[in-house]
């Protein structure tokens, strides 16, 4: 009785970290969150080559209210993802707004200013050194690796399980088969 609620307890467990791994990781493709990993040193010392930056996405509306000066935050130039601070957030001639981002660790503002259709989103918090896992994850071999190491530890653990059981059984049979067990067992004189 015991053996079985320890078997689906663990059954339960192992389930139950099966659906927070891949909840984890697709959390942020489900929801208003986006990652980018950090290739360049131009944000240190706060962010780091190969930090996972995690950034909240806004709309073109929503940037303009809810990004300010002394953010960091993610932009599309036409051909990367930059993660740089706000510096300045202004108007141009046409009375849109734009923002004058610049690195941390860079001398010099970025070279052209930012409109708020180009903001992908604002930095929510960091994941240092993360950048591998994510990469990995986001290919097939993780997906797959990460998919089997979890039906290894299911065959393993309904492995051990059964064996117990099986053991368990064996016990009970040889004590009601009359053969000699702890409780009858006489001391030697």
């Amino acid at each position: 009785n015991i053996l079985k609620i320890g078997r689906k307890v663990s059954c339960i467990l192992i389930a139950l970290y099966l659906v927070i791994c891949f909840a984890a990781f697709f959390l942020l493709r489900l929801s208003n969150l986006n990652y980018y990993v950090i290739i360049s040193g131009s944000m240190q010392p706060e962010i780091n080559i190969d930090d996972v930056v995690v950034g909240q996405n806004f709309n073109e509306a929503e940037v303009k209210n809810y990004v300010n000066i002394g953010d960091v935050a993610t932009y599309f130039d036409g051909k990367s993802y930059v993660t740089h601070r706000v510096y300045d957030k202004t108007q141009n001639r046409n009375g849109d707004t734009v923002f004058i981002f610049k690195g941390d660790n860079n001398n010099t503002i970025d070279r052209y200013s930012v409109k708020a259709d180009q903001i992908q989103g604002k930095m929510l918090f960091t994941l240092r050194n993360l950048a591998w896992l994510f990469e990995f994850l986001n290919s097939i071999y993780g997906v797959v690796t990460l998919v089997s190491i979890l039906l290894l530890l299911f065959m393993v653990e309904n492995t051990l399980a059964y064996a117990i059981e099986y053991e368990m059984s064996k016990i009970q049979s040889e004590n009601t088969d009359g053969n000699k067990t702890v409780d009858n067992l006489q001391p030697v004189s």
